[in-house]
């Protein structure tokens, strides 16, 4: 039987679908050398706590073209 492969970009605060996905198979590959996007789960989330709130990593803005390896986080940011 063959090897199971499973390829997810990497996400601030995975769902448990994705976690689960990552045990059930052979190999998993997190495929982080795409574009970042902003407003994206890469480096925000949503969460329910008495209300709708974001969990955000502030990352530094270097042009439309940064992959999600050469993304930086902001330190300046608090």
């Amino acid at each position: 039987m063959g090897e199971s492969v499973a390829i997810y970009q990497p996400r601030y605060y995975p769902r448990l679908h994705y976690l689960a996905r990552a045990e059930m198979v052979d190999t998993f590959v997190l495929y982080d050398d795409v574009e970042f996007s902003r407003q994206s789960p890469q480096h925000r989330a949503e969460i329910d706590f008495g209300g709708k709130k974001w969990l955000t990593i502030p990352v530094k803005h270097t042009g439309n073209d940064t992959l999600i390896l050469d993304a930086e986080i902001d330190m300046s940011q608090q």
